[in-house]
This record gives structure tokens, sequence and C-alpha cells, in this order.
């Protein structure tokens, strides 16, 4: 049987507080090496642009991003590129808003693992819909859903997504529930939750067409967030996560 010590509890405070101190050190070590950040326009094409909005795909699209805001919004051929942006071709993969999670309790590394799985947003707001038949309940009745985990950061929220899909929901509404849907909620519509000029540049690539297969939202390819790029091999690989 393990031993027990005793005696540490009065400096458990102490301890916290160093503790938070060398994770933070670490975290600010490590987003210069994680993060990309474009000195210069960046340009999207050949995208299949979820429009969180409308619930639907728009194939062919472009965006332009300059710092953090996403500044126009047009199909291929048809955006304005400033001279000296850089240009980077989706070749046909999906790109959605950053996704929300709306129930989290945010601890050490969770903000990485958050990003990788392409969430870009995060509240604490609980969810009731705990069982499947429930959940679609809910849905043909007209409640508002938002999607919340109040599990492993990152990883879980795709799950969810996934089981919201198998409880009948069409992938499409899922995504704008990850979306457009968690940001209106989260009264931050204005800023957040779909791709549109004026926006913040909160974007996820995705290898796949998720709209179709919501499995695929798992082939992230990169995850922008506040104009900020992060590939998530980079962010898993920093973690130990293999």
């Amino acid at each position: 049987m393990p031993r027990r010590i005793e005696g540490w509890e009065a400096s458990l405070a102490e301890l916290e507080q160093a503790q938070d101190a060398v994770t933070a050190a670490r975290e600010r070590r490590l987003v210069p090496k994680l993060a990309r950040r474009p000195d210069r326009p960046l340009a999207i094409t050949g995208a299949r642009l979820f429009d969180a909005e409308a619930g639907a795909v728009r194939p062919n699209m472009s965006v332009l991003i300059e710092g953090d805001r996403i500044q126009a919004v047009a199909p291929d051929g048809e955006l304005t590129v400033p001279e000296g942006t850089e240009v980077l071709d989706a070749a046909g993969r999906t790109l959605l808003p950053g996704l929300w999670d709306m129930h989290v309790h945010l601890g050490d590394s969770d903000g990485m693992l958050h990003l990788a799985a392409g969430v870009t947003a995060v509240r604490d707001l609980a969810n009731d819909t705990d069982k499947l038949l429930e959940l679609k309940r809910k849905y043909e009745a007209g409640v508002t859903l938002v999607a919340g985990t109040d599990s492993l950061a990152g990883f879980a929220l795709h799950r969810e997504l996934e089981l919201y899909v198998d409880a009948g929901i069409p992938a499409p509404r899922v995504l704008q529930i990850a979306t457009w849907e968690a940001a209106r909620v989260a009264r931050r519509g204005d800023q957040l939750g779909s791709i549109a000029p004026g926006k913040l540049a909160d974007l996820v690539l995705v290898d796949g067409a998720p709209d179709q297969s919501i499995r695929d939202i798992r082939r992230i390819d990169w995850v922008m967030q506040n104009g900020t790029i992060y590939r998530p091999e980079a962010l898993y690989q920093a973690l130990g996560v293999s």
C-alpha cells in the first residue's frame, strides 16, 4: 500500500502558484515555435468554403486575410489580390469557421489541444443533451443546440459532433451548431462563427468534406486563430501526443 505523506497541505497554494508560473513560461517559449503569423496579406484560394450561416458549402472560393481580420470573400478569379500577397492554395479542401466548444474547464495545455482540434473559441456553458434520443427530440422540436463536451480538450468535440450525426442530425447542420449557432448563442456572431468580411480570422482547413462525412473533421491540415496559423502535428508533438 502506498505510503501517505502528510504535512504538505500548508504549502499547496505556493506549489500551485509555482506550477502555474512554470506552465506559463513554457507556453511563452512554445508559442513562437508553433505559430506562424503572416507578415503580409494572405489569400486562400480554391477552397470548399462552408457558409455557416446558410449551412451549405460554396466550392471554388477565395478568402483574403490581413492581420487578424477577413477582408474579402469571393469566388476564385473574382477576388482582388493586392500585390505581394501570400497565396495559399486550398486545393479543394474544406474551409470552416473556427469550431466552438461551449462547455469546458480549461487546464494546463488545454489551449493547445483545443487549437490542434480546430477549436478556436470556448465557453463554460453546460450541454444537457446526454442521450442521443433526447438530442434528436430537441433538434426536431426546434430547440437551439450547442456543442459542449466538458471532457478532454479538442478530441472530445470531434466525437460529440459524430454522435450528433448518429442521432440523425445532418452533417451540415452539425457544423452550423459548432460554428455559427455557438457564436450566436455566445453573442459573438458579429465577430465570429462564419467566414465573412470584417470578422476575425478564425478558420480551419480540413483535408476532406465534413459536410458529407462528419468524421473528416478529424483531418485538420491547419488552424488559424486571429490570423495566426497553427499546425496540429506541431502542437501535438510539443505536448507529447503521438
